[in-house]
């Protein structure tokens, strides 16, 4: 049977072990979850923290904020 997914927590540790230097592949190995999986996570997280900035900036832009 497949697995149904992870919970965000678990996705969470991952990308904290990654973003802390540790290679993609060591951790793929290390935890038992493939390295596509933890680039399309790390994809994701990244558009996400795009996303949100491009919030932040459109928030200062309408409101007439400086930077």
């Amino acid at each position: 049977m497949a697995r149904r997914g992870y919970p965000p927590e678990y996705r969470r540790r991952v990308m904290d072990l990654v973003e802390g230097g540790r290679e993609v592949s060591e951790v793929a190995i290390a935890l038992e979850v493939s390295q596509q999986t933890i680039y399309s996570w790390r994809r994701q997280v990244r558009i996400e923290a795009c996303l949100e900035a491009d919030r932040l900036t459109y928030r200062r832009v309408a409101n007439h904020t400086p930077v």
